[in-house]
C-alpha cells in the first residue's frame, strides 16, 4: 500500500507499517509492488500545473484504478482524481481522470465540520449500513461528489450524499476517522492483500 499528501497524525498511525510514502508530484510510475493507494488531503490547487504536467503519473494512477487496485482518496486526493481541476486563477488542469467531472473554487467554505457517514451500499471498506465519523473542510466544489454514503451533521441533522464507490475505489471530500471504526481500515487492507495475491498468481 502507498500513501501520499497529508492527513491527521492519528490516520497516519493507523496505516503505520502498511503504507510507505508516495508523491504524485514526483516519479513517472507507482513504486514496484504497490497493491493499494491512499491519496490523502492536501492543497492540489496550489500545484495544478505540476500535477498536470506529470502525465506519466496521472496515467499510472488511472490505470491502477481501472485495473482494480484498491484506491482510497480524501479531499485533495479526491480532487486529484477528477478529469480536471481549476485553480484559484481560473486555469483548468487535466488530472488523473478517475472521477468523471471537474472541481473548481468557490468564494466560501462548501462544507465545514464533523459528520457521521453511513454507507448506502457495500463498499471496499465494508457492508451497507457501516458507519464512520469524518470531517470536511474545503472551498473547492465538485460536480461529481458521489452518492455511496450519507453524511449527517451531528447537531443540526443536515444531511447530503457523498463519496464515490466503484469496485475497489472509494473517493470523496470527507476525511475519515478510522479509529472510530477500525473495521473500515481493515476492509481496505483486506482488499489490498487480495489484490496483491491475485497479482502474484
Amino acid at each position: 500500500m502507498r500513501r501520499s499528501a497529508f492527513t491527521t497524525r492519528k490516520t497516519w498511525s493507523c496505516w503505520r507499517g502498511w503504507a510507505p510514502g508516495w508523491r504524485p508530484l514526483g516519479g513517472q510510475a507507482l513504486p514496484a509492488g504497490t497493491c493499494a493507494l491512499y491519496v490523502g488531503g492536501g492543497y492540489p490547487e496550489l500545484y495544478g500545473r505540476q500535477l498536470s504536467e506529470n502525465k506519466a503519473m496521472r496515467t499510472a494512477v488511472r490505470q491502477a484504478a481501472e485495473a482494480g487496485m484498491p484506491l482510497l482518496a480524501e479531499c485533495g486526493g479526491f480532487m486529484y482524481l477528477h478529469q480536471t481541476m481549476e485553480d484559484s486563477a481560473g486555469n483548468s488542469w487535466p488530472m488523473a481522470g478517475v472521477i468523471p467531472g471537474a472541481c473548481r473554487p468557490t468564494p466560501r467554505l462548501r462544507r465545514f465540520g464533523y459528520v457521521e457517514l453511513t454507507a448506502r451500499r457495500d463498499t471496499v471498506l465494508g457492508p451497507a449500513g457501516q458507519r464512520i465519523r469524518a470531517h470536511e473542510f474545503h472551498y473547492w466544489a465538485s460536480d461529481a461528489c458521489g452518492d455511496a454514503f450519507r453524511a449527517e451533521k451531528p447537531v443540526s441533522g443536515r444531511a447530503w450524499a457523498c463519496i464515490h464507490s466503484r469496485g475497489n475505489l472509494l473517493a470523496g471530500y470527507p476525511h475519515l476517522y478510522f479509529y472510530n471504526n477500525i473495521e473500515c481500515a481493515a476492509g481496505f487492507v483486506r482488499a489490498a492483500c487480495e489484490y496483491q495475491r491475485n497479482e502474484e498468481k
